[in-house]
């Protein structure tokens, strides 16, 4: 938008222009020559050289603020990462017990999904607590956090390993000693608690067992970036939602369920949340002869917003 006082480029959604000029005035006030004829030929191009667009800020405080949050999550993440390996590594340590190894049926890695979901929880806390949406990023992120739990646990184990009160760590490389690790390590075999036998070291193999827990590491990872991408999210308020209840209405006319179905989408898509939800009274609460159709109203809110959900199932009661 020009300015017609001193030719000034301005934001389609200014109100007033730097020289004074208030777009808001009758379109005869607006062909008033500038006060200073002298200064006006001078003073639009020193004035576009230096004021920036309000489009240019808005996208760089969002750039900046989205940075910040990558970098808090990130650390989040980086915190479980560190504590879990160091409550692993401890109870492996103290007890002779390593949680990450245990398996069902060998493939099944269930302590190392467990161990690389507990790993990498701090980008799940972390994107709740500040309203982060899961990205490509942050799968990444969380998938590395949780392999890299593995590999502390190991470099743990390496540091703090001593014989006859030396640390092994002045001797051999930590590449060396994670090599004899995976070699020495023996599997043993229980049915419900009661052991059935042990395999002793298992060589060469000790690395297909490695790869299997740093898969089952990387799974865990993986699963915290799934359940946080299905929780429901406000763009507007660029925050979670948070459950507040649900309501399961009962109807026969599966006609008339589609149409407010239809009805509850259209509205939703137009932005029209209010009548969405008015329009999912479609029922009874109370279960009756006939109606076997039922439709859950569940509603989560945060802030001044609010989004329902209508799914559809057949009931289970006799008609």
């Amino acid at each position: 938008m020009d300015c017609p006082r001193c030719g000034l480029i301005n934001p389609p959604t200014a109100l007033r222009c730097d020289c004074g000029h208030d777009f808001q005035q009758p379109s005869d006030a607006k062909k008033m020559p500038p006060e200073n004829p002298a200064a006006s030929t001078i003073q639009p191009r020193a004035a576009a050289r230096t004021a920036p667009s309000l489009d240019l800020k808005s996208e760089i405080i969002g750039s900046s603020k989205k940075s910040g949050e990558d970098l808090l999550v990130g650390l989040c993440g980086f915190i479980t990462s560190l504590l879990t390996a160091v409550i692993l590594w401890w109870v492996e340590s103290r007890f002779g017990f390593a949680f990450y190894s245990l398996t069902y049926w060998f493939i099944l890695q269930i302590g190392a999904i467990l161990s690389g979901f507990a790993g990498a929880s701090g980008y799940y806390a972390g994107s709740w607590l500040f309203g982060h949406r899961p990205s490509r990023l942050l799968l990444l992120n969380a998938t590395i956090a949780s392999v890299a739990t593995f590999f502390l646990i190991h470099y743990l184990s390496y540091i703090t390993f001593q014989i006859e009160g030396k640390q092994i760590s002045d001797y051999i490389s930590f590449s060396k000693y994670l090599d004899l690790s995976l070699t020495s390590t023996s599997m043993e075999f229980r049915l419900r608690a009661m052991k059935l036998g042990s395999t002793g070291e298992l060589g060469s193999f000790g690395y297909v067992v490695a790869v299997l827990q740093i898969l089952g590491f990387a799974a865990g990872g993986f699963g915290v970036y799934g359940h946080l991408a299905s929780k429901p999210y406000c763009e507007k308020c660029v925050r979670y939602l948070s459950g507040k209840g649900k309501q399961i209405l009962y109807t026969g006319d599966p006609a008339g369920m589609q149409a407010t179905a239809a009805k509850v989408l259209s509205y939703l898509h137009s932005g029209e949340a209010v009548l969405a939800i008015e329009q999912q009274r479609f029922g009874s609460p109370v279960h009756q002869t006939g109606n076997h159709l039922a439709q859950t109203r569940a509603s989560s809110t945060v802030g001044y917003s609010c989004v329902n959900w209508l799914r559809k199932s057949r009931c289970d009661a006799p008609a």
